[in-house]
């Protein structure tokens, strides 16, 4: 038996195990999940462990936000998935917006090039119309 991390985009949906890396002991220690999306989130007990259940964010829900270089000296590429229009704004550690800008399901990428700001972490948020579809934490060198 082991413990897993469970998703799903809201409660008339089944839950799903996602890909998700872990550390600890058997009394103690933590999940780590590189994109987190809109929705619930539970831990549960997998006693089968079958990779071809867990979620899988490049195939079956595509990628809803990569960005590359990670960590980066100069210009980030953010490439995202949006069925509408939307924005993703960017957050400095402190939490102050740093960068906004719109976005549409036609447009599936941009280049942001943090300039004259400090080096350090941010955090790319993506968001439709009414919510917050995906998060990022990017560091800049």
């Amino acid at each position: 038996d082991t413990l897993t991390l469970l998703y799903r985009p809201d409660a008339t949906k089944e839950w799903r195990e996602i890909s998700h890396s872990s550390s600890g002991s058997y009394t103690s220690g933590y999940f780590l999940c590189d994109t987190l999306l809109s929705g619930d989130y539970a831990i549960g007990i997998n006693e089968n462990i079958n990779p071809v259940n867990e979620l899988n964010f490049n195939s079956e829900f595509g990628k809803i936000i990569n960005v590359y270089p990670n960590p980066s000296e100069n210009i980030f590429t953010i490439e995202f998935i949006i069925t509408d229009t939307g924005k993703i704004c960017i957050y400095d550690f402190n939490g102050k917006e740093v960068y906004k800008t719109k976005v549409a399901s036609h447009k599936k990428q941009i280049i942001w090039n943090p300039g004259n700001l400090s080096p350090g972490i941010y955090h790319i948020e993506l968001y439709d119309k009414k919510d917050k579809l995906a998060s990022k934490r990017i560091i800049y060198n």
